[in-house]
């Protein structure tokens, strides 16, 4: 497979100076100290080193053997489909914040659920659960988006039936934000520390790969 450079942080045709977001517009607030690969956790799980993620021709893929000598390529939406399973959240997506927007690049969700988002759409960042978490006005998990009203006001929590929510923020070492690993269910959930800690590990494998490509 050609190897293509990749450049994350700006779209391939560069926006108007004026077009461009604000660099304080998109801000961390609490939701990360320091490199992500210092982010609190009181689990500790088979996620923490995915060091066979990596960045192919533009896009997130992982490493795996076909049991000879022979290594491939899979598109990350294989590995968020395991990190569903593993939560137990309805919809995993990882989304990339490009020229005011957040745009979604790659999705696992049940088939055929109608509130699911789906890869390749891109919505206004201020409309975003996004938005907010990286301000400081959303914490990085709900148990119930409809009992917070920053959440409950946002059309896209009725639009796709929002109720649990996890975001874990996708920053690189000097410290740009690429975007944020995701996770909803239609359902209340109370106990969101250890799929909180599984989409961490997962945006920390994914910067690692950001700074590498």
């Amino acid at each position: 497979m050609r190897r293509e450079i990749w450049h994350p942080f700006r779209s391939a045709r560069t926006a108007p100076k004026e077009a461009q977001p604000r660099l304080d517009h998109v801000k961390l607030a609490d939701a990360v100290h320091g490199h992500p690969d210092e982010l609190p956790t009181e689990f500790i799980t088979d996620w923490d080193d995915l060091s066979g993620v990596e960045v192919v021709s533009g896009e997130f893929v992982t490493t795996t053997a076909d049991g000879s000598s022979n290594t491939f390529f899979e598109p990350i939406t294989g590995l968020l489909r395991q990190v569903r399973e593993r939560t137990g959240m309805d919809v995993v997506f990882v989304a990339q914040f490009l020229n005011g927007k957040r745009l979604i690049r790659n999705v696992a969700s049940e088939p055929g659920d109608p509130q699911a988002m789906t890869a390749g759409q891109a919505d206004p960042l201020e409309a975003t659960y996004c938005q907010r978490v990286l301000d400081g006005r959303l914490p990085p998990k709900l148990s119930d988006a409809r009992a917070n009203p920053e959440a409950a006001r946002l059309a896209a929590t009725r639009e796709y039936d929002i109720r649990a929510h996890i975001i874990a923020p996708i920053v690189t070492r000097d410290g740009r934000v690429f975007g944020t690993v995701c996770a909803y269910a239609h359902q209340p959930r109370l106990k969101l520390d250890e799929p909180r800690a599984v989409l961490q590990s997962v945006a920390r494998a994914l910067a690692r790969a950001l700074e590498q490509a």
